[in-house]
């Protein structure tokens, strides 16, 4: 049964076409992934859908027993999170209200057949254990939703979303806020639900485990395949090649006639010339009816000097806000060329290290950080700035580091913007369009330390691929929060795991997935580097051991010196020597195995 049919949909803003004579039904209980890449018009789609835009021409044709639900759609008010959550289901909290009002036992006993139908003795259950899925405990829910972060609030609506009684449920990016557990939850759920779900993300793990069928929306027209999305993405890589080849072969074929026709036009052979004038119009008209994303992404990142060995030194960190302690203390370094990602719950104190490393101090309670002398950074923030007046140029020029008009045209399709963007205002940029302007920003000033909080937030599916390929091979170091699994995987060597106000560095943790193949994102030589850049940094790691340890070693030998006569202290000095000998041989030892091994 079909719980939504679009038919012959179409959506323009003034003379720009977002997408025309969109065709697809949807049947009751699937899964289905929205997917195409920033700005082919997805969420304008879920808007239309929602009923919160019009759409230009069509029909959109809704089962009767369907109920739509779309975050935007959810006003906030004035109330506690717990009544938030119960005002999500009105029949519900009317049919309680009858029921405890009514004295006739017919009309008792009708409403609560209709109270049990709907799920009302689960109801109250549902909402605990969906809060406490999302981070609010016991403790909060008689909080004001209004004393909530932006954050949190999200969130909050995406919880009352879930439990509400919509059965079709519309899903921009519901993994934006949610950190890894939570995404680990929320996919269950969404595998176990009967609700019907449409859903946007960048998430690969997502997509490859909740989508069974996939809404392909791109060059303004709509390809429904119903398959799993490994099986989507094989056809789809495959498709793309074979017309983008067609594509060239026509575009040499409409050149050769034109030289044709430009060499004969005024000659003997106007016949010819005439057929093929017909031939470039069928030429024209193909490659007009050519669909597919021709953009070539395809950006890398640079350094513009070596970074020292120690590039970050964490000292007894404690982190928080007022009265309130994040964390017990901890020491921890990141070396030159590693790739360490921060994960925990939401609220742990991921993004306060992140600002904490930039300069920003207001989380530090206790503790110090240094900061190596050779390091330029290079600052990815996860709240994007939407308020500047200024056009793309403007933005981009403001960086005043001696970057040429020409310099940002040759790089503007390499993250996906046509010519023309470069004149558009700031303000009016998507989400995935802003973070593509950060990135050119990271691109131009070249720093030794990439420090990226929630850099896949709001990108699309092919941008993720290249700007993990991107971070591949960058040979500088990076620190960076990330809550998408897929994107981790096969990318970093070390986590500093937040976990119940304890902070450990960590080669993997328990709540990141195996990492699994994938020949999809990465060239061969990409895996192979990894591989020796892996080594590369245990040998750095051990390195800075062996340092330390040499360097105690000669002041215990100093000390040793000094108390020639004492022989009480003598002997204590000799059985410390003898233990750091002994370890500092162990990591000799370790050495020599890896360097013998990336030989």
């Amino acid at each position: 049964m079909s719980v939504i049919s679009l038919f012959s949909v179409s959506k323009s803003y003034g003379e720009r076409i977002i997408f025309k004579d969109l065709t697809f039904s949807i049947m009751k209980g699937k899964k289905v992934a929205l997917f195409g890449y920033n700005g082919s018009g997805k969420t304008t789609l879920f808007k239309i859908i929602a009923g919160i835009e019009e759409k230009d021409s069509g029909q959109i044709v809704i089962s009767n027993d369907t109920k739509i639900g779309y975050l935007e759609q959810i006003l906030v008010d004035d109330a506690t999170i717990f009544d938030f959550m119960l005002r999500s289901n009105k029949r519900i909290l009317e049919l309680e209200e009858k029921i405890e009002s009514c004295f006739e036992p017919e009309k008792i006993h009708r409403y609560y057949e209709e109270f049990e139908l709907i799920g009302g003795n689960s109801f109250r259950s549902e909402i605990r254990e969906l809060l406490k899925a999302f981070d609010f405990y016991e403790d909060v829910w008689d909080k004001n939703i209004n004393l909530l972060s932006g954050g949190e609030l999200e969130r909050l609506k995406l919880a009352r979303l879930l439990v509400s009684d919509a059965n079709l449920l519309l899903l921009d990016e519901p993994t934006n806020y949610l950190d890894i557990l939570m995404i680990d939850w929320l996919e269950n759920f969404l595998k176990k639900s009967d609700k019907t779900v449409i859903f946007i993300t960048h998430d690969r793990r997502l997509l490859e485990n909740v989508a069974e069928e996939i809404l392909y929306l791109n060059n303004k027209k709509i390809d429904h395949f119903r398959m799993k999305f490994n099986s989507f993405i094989k056809i789809y890589k495959e498709d793309e090649e074979r017309l983008k080849i067609r594509k060239n072969n026509l575009e040499e074929e409409k050149q050769k006639l034109w030289d044709f026709v430009d060499r004969y036009r005024a000659g003997i052979k106007s016949k010819q010339v005439n057929a093929r004038l017909k031939l470039i119009e069928k030429i024209e008209e193909e490659l007009h009816n050519l669909t597919f994303d021709d953009r070539n992404i395809d950006f890398y990142f640079k350094k513009g000097k070596d970074e020292d060995f120690e590039v970050i030194t964490f000292d007894n960190l404690v982190l928080g806000y007022g009265n309130r302690v994040l964390n017990k203390p901890f020491s921890a370094k990141i070396y030159k060329g590693e790739k360490v990602a921060v994960v925990g719950r939401n609220g742990s104190g991921k993004s306060s290290l992140l600002k904490l490393v930039v300069g920003n101090k207001s989380g530090l309670i206790s503790g110090a950080i240094g900061i190596g002398k050779r390091v330029e950074m290079g600052y990815f923030e996860q709240i994007l700035k939407t308020d500047s007046d200024k056009t793309v140029l403007e933005e981009l020029l403001d960086l005043d580091i001696g970057i040429t008009l020409q310099d940002i045209y040759n790089l503007l399709p390499k993250f996906g913007f046509s010519y023309e963007d470069i004149e558009k205002k700031v303000s009016l940029l998507s989400g995935g369009e802003l973070a593509k302007i950060n990135l050119m920003k990271l691109y131009f000033l070249r720093p030794n330390l990439l420090i990226l909080d929630e850099p896949t937030n709001h990108l699309d599916y092919e941008t993720v691929e290249v700007l993990k390929n991107a971070l591949l091979n960058y040979d500088g170091t990076i620190i960076m929060v990330s809550h998408d699994r897929y994107f981790m995987d096969g990318l970093i060597d070390r986590y500093i795991f937040f976990n119940d106000g304890i902070v450990t560095l960590e080669d993997k943790i328990p709540v990141i997935k195996e990492v699994e193949n994938d020949t999809t994102i990465k060239r061969a030589t990409s895996v192979k580097n990894k591989n020796r850049k892996v080594d590369k940094y245990k040998i750095n790691r051990i390195n800075a051991d062996i340092l330390e340890l040499e360097n105690l070693l000669n002041s215990l030998y100093l000390e040793r010196e000094k108390s020639i006569t004492d022989w009480k202290k003598l002997a204590e000095y000799n059985a410390k020597i003898e233990e750091m000998e002994l370890e500092l041989l162990k990591k000799y030892d370790e050495l020599e195995k890896l360097t013998q091994e990336d030989i």
